[in-house]
């Protein structure tokens, strides 16, 4: 009886020996610190105090898809993308009072002098919209640089994750910096993604053509057109009068911004090889106003007004959350459904 009591003692003893798994601050802690060791900067203690348990927890997770996100659209995958999307957007928006309290410290302003990147973008929202039109630019390169990243994170190895985050930041290209070049990205990723939606390549030959028109503001116009188009259907879809709207849109505000694009550029673009399979495929041009897309788009609202209020509505908020090429992407679903529906029948656009 005595053994067994004293057994008993000995397994409480160790029991209570026992050292708890780290805590995900903790965790957080470790990655951040050997994060900015890696960039030679101190302990970044003032952004650590941002994040509670939930936050630290959340901020992983937040890494995380966006490699997945970035993977995905490499390997051009766009169901599973746009599941990542959503996700990397849901955790974006519950971190974001810890990202704008990391941005106010002192810790955070030393990384963008570390990284040469302008002070001013310690505004994380802008700054997630530079560097996720130039992410999808380079998807490629982000996705092989997080990928130790993610993977340590699930190893629970929070240092060498760390580590690796520091790596990936060093390679963060200024260039995104550049607002040219930015009105450029936005519009080849918003083209990129139509033509990758429809099996149609990266679209590539494109860019010659549009570096006609790198110094001139008018080339951002291309996407204010399709923003314009898709937010205007959100706000018409409360009042019932889509159809009606969408006509007025191309007689008036859409043909103001069609006339600030020179008919050179669709020259260019029309003679290319993309241009060229993308009119086999739907029997109308890129151009913005291209008579018959028009005509294939008001069909499509008369046989299938619901479908093209969702598909519209998608496609307003990747523009607004600036995901160019997941706008591109919906963009490119919905034309396709209006082709088959013009051939065929009532369609949707809305894949499960």
């Amino acid at each position: 009886m005595k053994f067994i009591i004293c057994l008993a003692l000995i397994g409480c003893c160790l029991a209570g020996l026992r050292v708890q798994a780290p805590s995900a601050h903790d965790n957080l802690t470790i990655f951040l610190n050997n994060a900015f060791s890696s960039l030679n900067l101190s302990s970044p203690t003032n952004i650590i105090n941002c994040f509670d348990e939930q936050a630290s927890s959340d901020f992983f997770q937040w890494v995380i898809n966006l490699q997945n996100r970035e993977a995905d659209l490499s390997e051009q995958n766009f169901v599973s993308y746009q599941k990542y999307q959503t996700l990397f957007s849901t955790y974006t928006r519950k971190l974001n009072s810890n990202f704008a309290c990391a941005a106010a410290t002192s810790d955070f302003a030393g990384l963008l002098t570390k990284l040469k990147i302008p002070t001013f973008y310690n505004n994380l929202t802008l700054l997630e919209s530079v560097y996720g039109t130039y992410g999808t630019q380079n998807c490629d390169h982000w996705a092989d640089q997080l990928s130790p990243v993610k993977f340590d994170i699930w190893k629970d190895a929070y240092d060498k994750a760390g580590a690796a985050a520091g790596t990936f930041l060093k390679g963060l290209s200024t260039t995104a910096f550049d607002p040219k070049y930015m009105i450029f990205a936005q519009v080849e990723n918003f083209y990129r993604g139509v033509f990758l939606s429809n099996n149609l390549g990266y679209g590539f030959d494109f860019r010659g053509c549009l570096n006609t028109l790198y110094n001139s503001g008018n080339l951002a116009n291309i996407t204010v057109f399709y923003s314009t188009l898709s937010n205007l259907v959100v706000r018409c879809a409360i009042t019932g009068n889509v159809l009606g709207c969408v006509k007025d849109f191309f007689q008036n505000a859409g043909a103001a911004l069609n006339q600030t694009v020179p008919s050179s550029l669709w020259t260019c673009i029309n003679a290319t090889k993309s241009a060229q399979n993308f009119y086999k495929k739907f029997g109308f041009t890129t151009q913005l106003l291209d008579p018959t897309m028009e005509v294939t788009m008001t069909n499509y609202i008369s046989t299938n007004l619901n479908p093209y209020q969702l598909a519209m509505a998608y496609v307003s908020n990747q523009f607004n959350s600036t995901a160019y090429l997941g706008a591109g992407i919906a963009y490119g679903t919905l034309l396709w459904a209006m082709k088959q529906s013009n051939a065929t029948g009532p369609t949707s656009a809305i894949e499960v």
